[in-house]
């Protein structure tokens, strides 16, 4: 904007005219501003605040249930970016949400054993899901050779705080998914796929396509969802067994929320005193 330059290290390097200034400019003084970040495999994480525990801690058990994956080694084949009008943390809900697979996307149901056998855990920071394919859903990849028998029998979802899921899959594939605020009523949904096959362009188009269909629906059921619960008449239902992933995110938010709550508080009653 004013012609500023900074170099890789994000130091101030030039300021132009720098004489018309109310006080000396020290160049030192004004660098960009420096935030925590840590890799897991492709993966750059950022912390905002600074006092996030490590990303590994944070991660628990995720790295080393993906590490045959070989997420590294991997090429991305698409991307899908959509902007919708809800809340990203409905988006959060319902990508943590095992209840509403069988009646919203037909085409996994089809893939995997009953809903009655999915298997949930939940961490702090994490949780996960374990869906059993069928004869159908092993027919339609091919098995990752790194990966255990467990592994290549099933689709995984891993979910992190607060606002990540990825999709692993038998063929040693996996799908990232994760969801930004832009307003309270607005979100920005983004998806990138990860291969280790170098499929041609008919594949990747028809992979893009059925990847777009389950974003569609998720989509608009969130959507949905986001007017309910501006109506008056809306209250909360009763849990089921298969939305304990969305009640852990649930019970982190509300916690980090306390937790600043409380912080506030305590300056708000520091500056009275004062």
């Amino acid at each position: 904007y004013h012609g500023w330059r900074f170099d890789l290290g994000g130091r101030l390097v030039s300021a132009p005219h720098r004489a018309g200034f109310a006080a000396p400019l020290k160049l030192d003084d004004w660098g960009l501003q420096e935030f925590r970040t840590d890799m897991w495999e492709r993966f750059v994480f950022v912390n905002i605040s600074g006092d996030a525990p490590p990303l590994l801690e944070w991660l628990e058990d995720l790295p080393e249930v993906l590490k045959n994956h070989h997420i590294s080694s991997q090429h991305r084949t698409y991307d899908l970016d959509d902007e919708v009008a809800a809340n990203w943390k409905l988006f959060v809900d319902n990508g943590y949400c095992d209840y509403h697979v069988p009646f919203v996307h037909g085409s996994v149901a089809s893939t995997v054993r009953d809903m009655r056998w999915a298997e949930e855990k939940t961490g702090v920071y994490t949780n996960q899901l374990r869906l059993e394919l069928n004869d159908v859903g092993k027919s339609l990849r091919t098995p990752w050779p790194d990966l255990d028998d467990d592994a290549r029998d099933a689709t995984f979802a891993f979910g992190v705080f607060p606002n990540l899921l990825l999709l692993a899959f038998s063929d040693g594939g996996v799908h990232v998914l994760w969801w930004s605020p832009m307003a309270v009523d607005r979100t920005r949904a983004r998806v990138q796929t990860y291969s280790h096959s170098r499929s041609d362009e008919g594949s990747i188009r028809a992979g893009k396509e059925a990847v777009a269909a389950i974003q569609n629906e998720d989509i608009a059921i969130v959507k949905k969802v986001q007017l309910g619960i501006q109506s008056s008449g809306y209250h909360p239902g009763p849990r089921h067994r298969l939305e304990d992933r969305v009640a852990g995110f649930q019970r982190q938010l509300m916690r980090m929320l306390t937790e600043d709550e409380g912080e506030d508080r305590q300056e708000t009653e520091e500056a009275d005193r004062c």
